[in-house]
């Protein structure tokens, strides 16, 4: 199976709790499509978002030309400020269980936060030591792409750019 994670693609700034993509971030959204198309990406065969509207905008350039349904999913969002390091770990964990009990999906594209990603990072068991300070740091449209058999096995770790 293989499993690209992005983070968003970069948002609109303003105090707005859920924004949109700014310009910019609407681009790089674009050029997830553009990725895939030139085969620097594989072809998705499901798609899963966070609840934030950020998030699904970053994959719908992608979800739309290939006429996929974005699957927002709350085990995806935020780190709530009601629970405990413990608890969003363990949904993160719930997260992965779900879609690996799901039949074989080939490809599998997810768009989350920082904080996600940051845990997610700690829990998955990687050929990589993804622990390493340059995998820390994770800006609007940086994704990791794994292939996963056993392990996770990391592909490539890049930002989206325009």
């Amino acid at each position: 199976m293989k499993f690209i994670l992005f983070r968003h693609a970069e948002k609109q700034g303003g105090l707005e709790k859920d924004s949109p993509l700014s310009p910019h971030g609407i681009s790089q959204s674009r050029q997830i499509l553009g990725q895939v198309i030139s085969k620097q990406l594989p072809i998705p065969t499901k798609i899963y978002c966070s609840p934030r509207k950020r998030t699904s905008l970053t994959l719908s350039p992608l979800a739309e030309s290939f006429k996929l349904k974005i699957n927002i999913n709350s085990l995806l969002d935020l780190k709530l400020n009601s629970e405990t390091q413990k608890d969003f770990r363990l949904r993160i964990q719930e997260f992965l269980v779900s879609f690996q009990l799901e039949p074989e999906t080939p490809c599998i594209y997810v768009c989350t936060h920082q904080d996600w990603i940051e845990e997610f990072l700690s829990v998955i068991e990687c050929s990589t030591d993804l622990l390493q300070p340059k995998y820390s740091v994770w800006p609007c449209g940086q994704y990791m792409y794994f292939e996963k058999n056993e392990i996770w096995d990391l592909v490539s770790f890049k930002l989206i750019s325009v």
